[in-house]
């Protein structure tokens, strides 16, 4: 399994709920129709809260406090392998990205985007 994570944040001027509409109206759909196809799983997790070390109680435990973060979400693909995100690389090209880009440019902050290719280790629960 492989999988892709994308850290992304609202422009500013945009509030959490509006790029949270956008998303979900306009970009999800967008990658839907153009590379769903090669997606396992595709999740947008939306950050509600941010937690931190915030230092340590009497007993010297670690607490954790509200923290600044800087991204409003994770979007997230599982593709079967590496091959897969080379096939959504050449499909994001010509029209295709630009379409995209129209999208993002209403909401997204573009420069703050963050791609992580992960390797995926899984232990068993049960």
């Amino acid at each position: 399994m492989f999988k892709v994570l994308w850290l992304l944040k609202r422009k500013e001027g945009v509030s959490h709920e509006q790029f949270r509409e956008h998303f979900e109206n306009e970009h999800a759909p967008l990658a839907m129709k153009h590379i769903g196809h090669l997606f396992v799983e595709y999740r947008r997790n939306y950050v509600d809260q941010t937690l931190g070390r915030s230092g340590v109680d009497e007993r010297g435990e670690s607490i954790y406090g509200p923290m600044e973060w800087g991204w409003d979400m994770i979007s997230e693909w599982i593709l079967p392998d590496a091959a897969t995100f080379a096939e959504i690389q050449k499909i994001m090209t010509g029209d295709v990205i630009k379409q995209f880009h129209e999208i993002e440019e209403k909401f997204l902050d573009r420069p703050a985007q963050v791609m992580l290719r992960c390797s995926v280790e899984e232990s068993s629960t049960g």
